[in-house]
């Protein structure tokens, strides 16, 4: 499938975007319309046993109490 325009940027896409999740219908329509293409990357992560301290690390991180992620 070729996009309707020249790509801008690629988008990685995570949680409930990703296939066979419940907002995953965006970037499917997206697709459907010619607006964005599959590439099929994989990425593999970490997980790691947490405590509280450790936890409140990460979220002023990510800036959970700005409301850029909600944990």
């Amino acid at each position: 499938m070729h996009l309707a325009n020249p790509p801008c940027s690629l988008g990685f896409v995570y949680g409930t975007l990703k296939q066979g999740f419940s907002n995953h219908w965006l970037i499917e329509d997206a697709v459907g319309e010619g607006h964005a293409q599959f590439i099929g990357l994989q990425v593999k992560g970490e997980l790691y046993a947490v405590d509280q301290t450790a936890l409140e690390l990460l979220d002023e991180l990510e800036g959970v109490s700005k409301g850029h992620y909600e944990r």
